[in-house]
């Protein structure tokens, strides 16, 4: 019989997905999306890598805008989110435009998601932006897609989260399990209830024990609680069963 309970012994508020209509209302119509006209490619290196960020001067970047409407008004649009743009941010900005290689629908949707979940530093902002950009995530639709793959992954951590009784953000390889269990289709019912049984187990918070405990359950074929429930009544019944069998055995020595 297979011990159901373990495995063997020896990451606020949730951010909502990005409504179309949303991102379109702070896009004019000069750089809107499906019906606007085609606008060119801008600047990425010839190896298709993102070039380092440089850190430009007050002067080049009044250059910059001087010489491309098309950054002057992705610069006019991100005001109107963020508010007056520092030199950091207009770096930013400049630096997706140009050597990323992003399309402003797609800047601006990551802005606004960055809005979403109240993580607006520049930093972050880039960090998601490269990741766009090696994954080639650079059209409206595409970019919405990822925002709410994003917002699911951001819902299943905060109940996680929640459910863990965790203060902080999970740990990257707290997020490389979360993200596992999420791709594995663990329900969020079924890792609470391996969260419950870690801690009756080890009295303490494991994201590798509870790892075992769900990967036990899904190679033998339990996906609810009840099916665990159902088979640990089994295992406790042939248990007392073989114990009784093995009493009667050694009776019947002495008959």
């Amino acid at each position: 019989q297979v011990n159901v309970l373990a495995g063997q012994e020896n990451p606020t508020a949730v951010p909502q997905s990005i409504p179309q209509t949303a991102v379109q209302q702070s896009i004019p119509q000069t750089v809107m999306i499906q019906n606007a006209p085609q606008q060119p490619e801008p600047e990425v290196s010839k190896n298709n890598t993102p070039r380092q960020k440089q850190d430009l001067k007050p002067s080049e970047i009044s250059e910059i805008l001087n010489g491309s409407p098309d950054i002057s008004e992705l610069f006019k649009i991100v005001e109107s989110l963020l508010g007056t743009l520092n030199h950091t941010q207009q770096n930013s900005i400049i630096w997706m435009y140009n050597y990323l290689g992003l399309k402003t629908e797609v800047i601006l949707t990551l802005i606004q998601y960055c809005i979403n979940i109240d993580k607006t530093n520049s930093g972050y902002i880039e960090k998601i932006a490269c990741n766009w950009a090696e994954n080639e995530i650079n059209t409206f639709e595409s970019a919405q897609e990822e925002v709410q793959r994003l917002t699911k992954f951001n819902d299943f951590t905060g109940f996680i989260m929640k459910k863990f009784e965790m203060n902080r953000r999970p740990t990257t390889k707290q997020a490389e399990f979360i993200s596992q269990w999420q791709s594995e289709g663990f329900s969020l019912e079924l890792i609470g209830f391996a969260y419950e049984k870690t801690i009756e187990q080890i009295n303490k918070l494991s994201f590798e024990y509870i790892n075992k405990i769900l990967l036990t359950w899904k190679q033998n074929g339990y996906t609810t609680i009840k099916n665990i429930k159902d088979a640990e009544l089994d295992f406790k019944r042939n248990k007392k069963s073989t114990q009784n069998t093995s009493v009667s055995s050694d009776v019947d020595k002495y008959k």
